[in-house]
């Protein structure tokens, strides 16, 4: 019965062995680091890359603190607004220029003809 006992611990171990032995990592390691491969890569890619930027005019918010209650002409509330706020918005005064919005994004050239492949956000409504 002995003879049984120690071969059943001998069996134990052994298991107990092989269960916490490091298994061997399906991923194969690379022969040339990362660093070393996006930087060929970059130096290789570097003349299809290309800057994008876009402007556009966009509509001209009213100018804020700008009284919205129309004055009788000539009265001393409309003289002092017009002093205060200036002739901005007044009939036959000049416009302040169009506020204008700018993007800037990149993108890659991907066909001799320059065709350039970018994401939509880049050029929406440019």
């Amino acid at each position: 019965m002995a003879f049984f006992g120690a071969r059943a611990a001998i069996h134990s171990v052994l298991l107990t062995l092989l269960l916490i032995a490091p298994l061997p990592s399906g991923a194969e390691q690379l022969e040339t680091p990362f660093a070393e491969v996006f930087s060929q890569l970059a130096a290789r890619l570097v003349g299809v890359v290309v800057n994008i930027s876009t402007t556009q005019a966009t509509a001209a918010a009213p100018a804020k603190g700008t009284p919205e209650a129309q004055l009788p002409p000539g009265s001393s509330l409309d003289e002092f607004f017009r002093d205060f706020f200036g002739e901005k918005g007044a009939p036959g005064g000049p416009n302040p220029p169009a506020p204008r919005a700018a993007s800037l994004g990149s993108g890659f050239i991907i066909d001799p003809s320059g065709i350039v492949v970018t994401n939509n956000h880049v050029i929406a409504n440019a």
